[in-house]
């Protein structure tokens, strides 16, 4: 409302009137020189705006935050693997350790065993052994009925208890650790000098190796020849 003028040309106060209790016009911030919004609430009181946003402060390389360190994916398959293939290798070790072992005590057993069964034999393969040369004696054709029984005999010892008969063969140089020299037969060939000359009895050993009994040879022994005495 316009205010009014008297006659004295003073300018009348307005008229007071009631008061609107939402005025038109908003409050007028002090600090910023412009209206501030009513609260969502509608109780009448400004809200500040909000601030606008800063740009984060920029950061050296000094003051980044450390990266977490650590094996790379494929180092890490690659330990795993390496740990899993020592594993084997060790799994293997023991295994053929195991074997080993089992081999050594299998062989202990059956070297036992075998020793065993000699020592339980060797009384009846004695006398066996005694009755082949009584035979060979008593006929040494090849072609008679003793030496056929006889040749039998020795073939049973073989099949049965693993003996087995040898003779030396005529000519070879004499050996001490399978023949024991029965006799010597003088020689004026020096070639001949130490060397089987016959097989006077037999000799037998196990299929493994040891002699149970020397085979008794006649040796060679070289004699210089005398020359004949000058004719007068």
């Amino acid at each position: 409302m316009a205010p009014e003028v008297t006659d004295e040309g003073d300018v009348a106060a307005p008229a007071e009137g009631p008061t609107d209790p939402n005025p038109a016009s908003a409050p007028v911030s002090p600090d910023r020189g412009a209206a501030l919004p009513e609260s969502p609430i509608g109780s009448g009181i400004p809200v500040s705006p909000d601030p606008e946003p800063e740009d984060p402060p920029l950061l050296d390389a000094s003051q980044a935050a450390p990266v977490a360190s650590g094996p790379a994916p494929d180092a890490e398959i690659r330990s795993r693997i390496d740990a899993l293939g020592s594993s084997v290798q060790e799994l293997v070790r023991l295994r053929n350790r195991d074997i080993e072992l089992a081999d050594r005590m299998h062989a202990e057993i059956t070297r036992l065993r075998t020793g065993e069964i000699r020592t339980s034999v060797t009384p009846l393969l004695k006398q066996l052994i005694r009755l082949v040369d009584t035979m060979d004696k008593l006929d040494r054709n090849a072609g008679s009925d003793m030496q056929a029984v006889r040749e039998q005999l020795v073939q049973i010892l073989d099949t049965t208890i693993a003996v087995s008969a040898f003779s030396p063969e005529l000519g070879t140089a004499f050996d001490s650790k399978t023949q024991l020299g029965a006799e010597r037969r003088d020689t004026n060939l020096v070639d001949l000098d130490g060397t089987i000359a016959e097989c006077v009895r037999l000799g037998f050993q196990w299929d493994d190796g040891p002699v149970i009994r020397a085979a008794e040879v006649a040796v060679h022994r070289y004699v210089v020849p005398t020359e004949p005495p000058p004719t007068p």
